[in-house]
């Protein structure tokens, strides 16, 4: 667990590389009550990594932020759930997480933004995320990015967003998507 306090300082980011190739099993940021940012690369390439939880205070998450990280186990996967509170993601953010099984957007009040660093032009935020099996995105999502889900080739099933407005380019480029119903999104573009 992330203390709320270091040292007497409140903690208010996690610094970009913090914790990038460390054996860590889970991250626990609930007691931060202030924690407002992920930095870039900041729990990447964690093989040992099985789950997070979120502070009710972060806004943003990083490029990069969980790159590479195991996210869960072979035998159970992983569910990530966006909390509310949550409403910048950074392009690659969540990529090549290899037992990532699942992604849920909460409902709540704003949009989530993925946003594209300055060194890329495609999101790729949960890209090559060989076992997401399901994506359910709350109507905070409006937009899904470019190359976002990109070669999740055991993505399957997808509850869309009522509120979408527009898929970009390559959103679901190799996915393994059977069939698409966005009869609901009546502002999709």
């Amino acid at each position: 667990m992330i203390p709320n306090i270091v040292n007497g300082i409140t903690v208010k980011g996690i610094a970009d590389f913090a914790f990038k190739g460390s054996k860590i099993t889970s991250v626990d940021m609930s007691a931060c009550t202030e924690l407002e940012a992920i930095g870039s690369l900041a729990f990447a390439k964690i093989d040992t990594l099985k789950s997070i939880k979120f502070s009710t205070a972060t806004y943003k998450i990083g490029d990069s932020a969980f790159y590479m990280s195991a996210l869960g186990t072979e035998e159970e996967g992983f569910k990530l759930v966006i909390p509310a509170n949550i409403k910048n993601i950074y392009d690659q953010a969540f990529r090549e997480c290899k037992y990532l099984s699942e992604v849920e957007f909460e409902a709540g009040e704003g949009s989530v933004w993925f946003d594209i660093s300055d060194t890329s032009h495609e999101s790729k935020v949960f890209a090559l995320c060989e076992n997401l099996k399901k994506v359910t995105l709350s109507d905070r999502v409006k937009t899904i990015p470019s190359y976002a889900f990109d070669n999740c080739t055991k993505l399957e099933e997808v509850v869309w967003s009522k509120a979408l407005t527009s898929i970009d380019d390559s959103a679901f480029n190799y996915a393994g998507i059977k069939s698409v119903d966005l009869s609901e999104c009546k502002e999709l573009l």
